[in-house]
């Protein structure tokens, strides 16, 4: 019991030093810090256009689908002409 709880203890130990030296690292070396944040926002960006653009074709596709439905098929074809005139550069917003 003795010797799991000290061999806990001394992983805890290690991993707060590397921590610290971690920190240390990119307080000596700003300009990685800012790199490797700059990297990471650039990624979220990224990742959130291109999801969003996926939703979104996703979306028109599958209301696409609706459209000859006879209750909201005229709502949404309407709602497809809006975004087909935006696309086409006659609607603005």
């Amino acid at each position: 019991m003795y010797a799991a709880n000290r061999r806990l203890l001394q992983i805890a130990a290690r991993l707060e030093e590397s921590q610290l030296r971690d920190m240390l690292s990119l307080y000596k070396h700003p300009f990685q810090l800012i790199w490797i944040n700059f990297l990471a926002g650039l990624s979220r960006g990224v990742g959130l256009t291109v999801g969003t653009a996926l939703f979104l074709a996703f979306s028109a596709y599958f209301l696409g689908q609706f459209i000859s439905l006879p209750l909201i098929g005229e709502y949404i074809a309407k709602l497809l002409d809006i975004v087909d005139a935006y696309r086409s550069g006659s609607l603005t917003p």
